[in-house]
C-alpha cells in the first residue's frame, strides 16, 4: 500500500523545493553582506561629478534632460545629500589606469549613504527576481538549482563590486533586475487573466510603468531600449491573436506611456548634446592613431586641432558618415578587442579598505 499518492508527493516536492530555495536566498544574502566587507567604502570615478553636481535640478523638469547626465542618478544622489552639500569624493580611481588616483575604497560619510543604498537596492532586486523566477518554474527540481545560478551571477565580485562605485552601474542592474521580474510576473498573470487583470496585476502594470523610466533614465544606453520596448507593445496591440488574450486598454496605456518617454528622451538628447563627452574617447582611441581614419575625418570638415565647436555643430555627423562608409569597423574593432575580455581585470576598485 502506498503511503503517498502521486499527487501528494508532488506536493511534498514543491514544498522541499521552495524551502530550499528560501534556504539559498538566506544564505546567499548572508555570504554577500558578510564577504564584501564594510558596505560604506565607497570609491569615485572621474565621471562622478557630473552626478552629484545635477543632485538639485528638478527631475521632471527639461533641465534635467539636456544636461550632461540623463536624471535618475542625479536624482538618487539628491536622497542622500549631506546638508553643506556634495564635496569631491575622498577615493577617486580611474578604469583600467592603476598609476592614476587610487586603489583603494574610503569610508566617505559624504557618500557612505549612497552606497550602502545601492547595495540594498542590489540585495533585495536580485532575490526578488530569483524568488519570482523560481516560483515560476513547473519543474520543482529546478527552483534550487536556477537560485543557486542566479545569485552566483549576481553576487559575484563582478556585480557585488559595483555597489561601492559612484556610478549608475549597480542601480542599473538592479533596476534591471526589478523590471525584468516584473515583465515575467506581468505575462504569466495575464496569460491567466486574459482580459480581465486583477487587482495585483494591476499594481503590478504601474510598477512596471515607474520602473521603466526609472532604469531607461540612468544612462543613454538604457534610453535607446525604449524603442525596443516600445516595438514589442505595439506588436502585441498589432497581432490579433494575442489582442485578444490580453487587458488592451492596459497594454494600450503602456505603449503610448513608452512612446512619449521615447520621444522626450530624443527630442531632449538632441538639445543637450551629449556626443561632445564622448568624442574624445573615440578620437584618441579610435581615429587619432589612424591616419586613414584621420584623413576621412579632415577631409570631411574636422580640423587638425579639432575644436568643441566643431565637435558639436558636425561631430556626430560625421562620425555617422564613417561608419556608413567603414561598415567593417565595428566588427574588426570588436573581434580585435575580444581578447579583453578574458585578459586580468586591471579596474582599481576591487581593492579593499586598507
Amino acid at each position: 500500500m502506498k503511503l503517498f499518492s502521486t499527487k501528494s508527493l508532488d506536493m511534498i516536492k514543491k514544498n522541499l523545493a521552495n524551502v530550499l530555495v528560501a534556504l539559498i536566498v538566506i544564505i546567499g544574502i548572508f555570504l554577500r553582506v558578510s564577504l564584501y566587507g564594510d558596505m560604506r567604502l565607497s570609491i569615485a570615478t572621474n565621471d562622478t561629478s557630473s552626478y552629484y553636481k545635477q543632485a538639485n535640478i528638478p527631475i521632471f523638469s527639461r533641465e534635467a534632460f539636456t544636461s550632461r547626465r540623463l536624471p535618475s542618478y542625479p536624482a538618487f544622489f539628491n536622497l542622500f545629500e549631506p546638508a553643506g552639500g556634495y564635496v569631491e569624493p575622498m577615493a577617486t580611481s580611474y578604469p583600467a589606469a592603476p598609476g592614476v588616483g587610487t586603489r583603494h575604497k574610503a569610508l566617505d560619510f559624504n557618500y557612505s549613504r549612497v552606497v550602502v543604498a545601492q547595495a540594498i537596492i542590489a540585495i533585495l532586486a536580485w532575490t526578488i527576481f530569483t524568488l519570482a523566477f523560481c516560483r515560476r518554474l513547473s519543474n520543482a527540481t529546478l527552483r534550487p538549482i536556477a537560485a543557486i545560478a542566479i545569485l552566483l551571477f549576481a553576487f559575484s565580485p563582478a556585480m557585488a563590486e559595483w555597489d561601492s562605485i559612484l556610478m549608475t552601474e549597480s542601480l542599473s542592474f538592479s533596476l534591471f533586475a526589478i523590471f525584468s521580474m516584473l515583465t515575467l510576473e506581468l505575462l504569466f498573470r495575464i496569460e491567466n487573466e486574459r482580459k480581465a487583470p486583477g487587482i495585483i496585476t494591476r499594481i503590478l502594470l504601474v510598477l512596471w510603468a515607474v520602473v521603466t523610466p526609472a532604469w531607461a533614465f540612468l544612462r543613454d544606453s538604457n534610453a535607446n531600449s525604449l524603442l525596443i520596448i516600445a516595438f514589442f507593445l505595439i506588436l502585441f496591440l498589432a497581432i490579433p491573436r494575442i489582442r485578444k488574450q490580453i487587458p488592451v486598454k492596459w497594454v494600450a496605456g503602456l505603449t503610448f506611456w513608452i512612446i512619449f518617454l521615447s520621444w522626450w528622451y530624443f527630442s531632449n538628447t538632441l538639445d543637450a548634446n551629449r556626443w561632445v563627452y564622448g568624442w574624445t574617447d573615440i578620437f584618441y582611441d579610435w581615429i587619432r592613431g589612424y591616419p586613414a581614419r584621420f584623413k576621412f575625418f579632415t577631409d570631411h570638415g574636422m580640423p587638425e586641432d579639432w575644436t568643441r565647436e566643431w565637435v558639436k555643430e558636425s561631430g556626430s555627423k560625421t562620425y555617422l558618415l564613417f561608419l556608413l562608409n567603414h561598415p567593417g569597423f565595428m566588427i574588426t574593432e570588436f573581434m580585435g578587442r575580444l581578447s579583453d575580455a578574458f585578459s586580468e581585470n586591471v579596474q582599481p576598485f576591487y581593492f579593499v579598505y586598507q
